[in-house]
């Protein structure tokens, strides 16, 4: 973009200024956005090859430090992922437990559990869940804040392989 900007100022400038100083402008102007877009070029190719190799040394760092396979990683599997409290009266507060088994191989960790806001709280099991075995979050929503259709989330960080798992919960606050 700039090597064309930079060619139509410097015709500009010849169609006024009819002289052999212009035209030599015109060509160094376009050498040097040449040579601008070739460094540019060469850096992106640079920063490119660090990051591959970062991504692969990481990669290896990581196999090391776990060497489970995704296969063998814990799976948590809900009898539920999504729950609809209905009406719900504005200032009430109600709660569900969804239940879950770790499907997976290894113990399942949950690191933490967070709402997507404070009105959302959950309660998850701090200890690690053995595989086939089953583990609850229970969901705490206060409806104070809210009128009509209102959706949340919660999101738990785990160590399954997508890291972060989500329930869902929505309800229609009345007065």
């Amino acid at each position: 973009m700039k090597k064309y900007i930079i060619v139509l100022f410097a015709l500009s400038i010849m169609s006024c200024d009819k002289n052999k100083q212009a035209v030599e402008a015109a060509t160094a102007a376009e050498a040097a956005a040449v040579a601008t877009a070739d460094e540019a070029t060469q850096e992106a190719l640079a920063i490119a090859e660090t990051s591959e190799d970062q991504a692969i040394n990481g990669q290896a760092t990581a196999e090391a430090q776990n060497p489970a396979n995704v296969q063998d990683l814990p799976i948590m599997t809900f009898q539920e992922n999504f729950f609809d409290f209905g009406d719900v009266k504005k200032g009430q507060h109600v709660e569900h437990v969804f239940s879950f088994t770790n499907t997976g191989k290894t113990p399942l960790i949950i690191k933490d559990a967070k709402g997507t806001c404070g009105c959302t709280v959950p309660e998850f099991p701090k200890e690690p869940i053995a595989p086939g075995a089953k583990g609850s979050i229970k969901v705490k929503f206060d409806s104070s804040n809210f009128i009509g259709k209102t959706d949340k989330a919660v999101n738990i960080q785990t160590n399954t392989a997508n890291g972060v798992e989500m329930l869902k919960i929505t309800t229609n606050i009345i007065q």
